[in-house]
C-alpha cells in the first residue's frame, strides 16, 4: 500500500509536490494534503489501518511539522506501524535519520532567518556592524553622546571608566574605543 502527503513549505508548492507524487505512480485519491478539510498526517497513517506500506513524501520531513517534536512523533508512528518514508526529492538521503537531520537543519535555517538566504549572507557579513549600530542608538536614546565624551573628557582623581560606565550603563572597553580621543603617532618618512 502506497500513500503520499504533502504540506505548503516554502520554496516547495503544493502542486509541485502533487506533480511529483503522480509521476511516482500515485493518484490523486492517495495523496494526503495538511490543511485540506481532515487530511491531516493522522488520517494519512490512519489510512494504512496498521499494515505495512510506503509513505511518499516530496519535499523532506517538514511536511510532517513545523518543529523537531511534531516530525519525530511522526516518524516513531510510522515506524511502530512498519510503514517506510521514501523522500522522492532527496532520494540520495537513504535512511530515515539522514532525513530527519535534512529536515531538522532546514528548520534551523528557516528559525533563524526565515529561509531568506539573501538575509543569511548579510547578516553573517553584516551583522556585527548592524549589531554595533544599533547598541549606538539605544546608548544615544539613554545619553547624549556629547554628554559621555565630556564625562570621559574631565575623567580625573575621581571620576575614572568605571564610575562612567556605571552611571552610564556603558562598558569600559567601549567607553575606551569609542569616546577616548586617541593621539596618532607622527610616522617618520621612509627614505
Amino acid at each position: 500500500m502506497e500513500k503520499g502527503f504533502v504540506r505548503k513549505l516554502w520554496k516547495f508548492p503544493v502542486e509541485t509536490q502533487r506533480a511529483t507524487l503522480r509521476a511516482s505512480g500515485l493518484t490523486d485519491g492517495d495523496i494526503y494534503e495538511h490543511g485540506d478539510g481532515a487530511q491531516d498526517i493522522a488520517a494519512c497513517l490512519t489510512a494504512f489501518r496498521k499494515r505495512p506500506g510506503t509513505l511518499k513524501i516530496a519535499a523532506d520531513m517538514r511536511v510532517f511539522g513545523q518543529n523537531q517534536d511534531e516530525i519525530t512523533k511522526v516518524v516513531d508512528e510510522c515506524e511502530t506501524s512498519g510503514i517506510k518514508i521514501v523522500d522522492l526529492a532527496h532520494p540520495e538521503l537513504k535512511t530515515v535519520s539522514a532525513q530527519m537531520r535534512w529536515a531538522f537543519a532546514r528548520l534551523a535555517e528557516w528559525r533563524r532567518w526565515g529561509g531568506d538566504k539573501a538575509a543569511a549572507k548579510r547578516t553573517g557579513s553584516q551583522g556585527g556592524k548592524i549589531r554595533g549600530e544599533i547598541f549606538a542608538l539605544k546608548r544615544a536614546a539613554k545619553f547624549p553622546e556629547e554628554a559621555i565624551r565630556k564625562l570621559v573628557a574631565a575623567r580625573g582623581q575621581k571620576v575614572t571608566y568605571r564610575l562612567i560606565a556605571k552611571v552610564t550603563g556603558i562598558s569600559t572597553g567601549t567607553l575606551g574605543r569609542r569616546y577616548v580621543e586617541k593621539k596618532r603617532k607622527s610616522r617618520k618618512a621612509r627614505k
